[in-house]
């Protein structure tokens, strides 16, 4: 197995083992966080009435809900460039992939044919470049 392959197995792995200790301790917070409002709800029943319990602890999470919906609506989305962008970055300063072995022919292949893409993308645009400058 390549050091490539090798490595993006163990990203994957690492990946994978922290997703699945996330769900479990959401889990575990989840039950934990029942267990403390259905003795909230049964300390103020029993103090005051079932009827301000629920509506106590009702207007609680209603509260929580519209704060989060606020804080969700304050994060902008982030703007992502485009993939083709970082490639046609690369392709100008010419440090776009040279086939050297590591991978696999056909692979190789694909990634050299992508490179000489862009490389003759990007020539044909400085050529128009220029002409366009002239007619303004």
């Amino acid at each position: 197995m390549s050091r490539l392959t090798a490595h993006l197995r163990r990203r994957v792995e690492w990946q994978a083992r922290h997703i699945a200790l996330a769900v479990i301790g959401g889990a575990l917070v989840l039950m934990g966080l029942g267990f403390i409002i259905s003795a909230l709800w049964l300390l103020i029943a029993r103090e005051i009435s079932p009827l301000a319990a629920s509506t106590s602890l009702g207007l609680l999470f209603l509260g929580a809900g519209l704060v989060v919906f606020v804080l969700r609506a304050r994060s902008p989305q982030p703007r992502v460039a485009p993939a083709e962008a970082h490639l046609r970055d690369a392709a100008r300063r010419d440090r776009l992939y040279r086939p050297e072995g590591e991978f696999p022919a056909l692979l190789e292949a694909f990634l050299f044919g992508v490179t000489t893409y862009l490389q003759m993308k990007n020539r044909r645009r400085a050529r128009k470049e220029p002409a366009r400058k002239n007619e303004e």
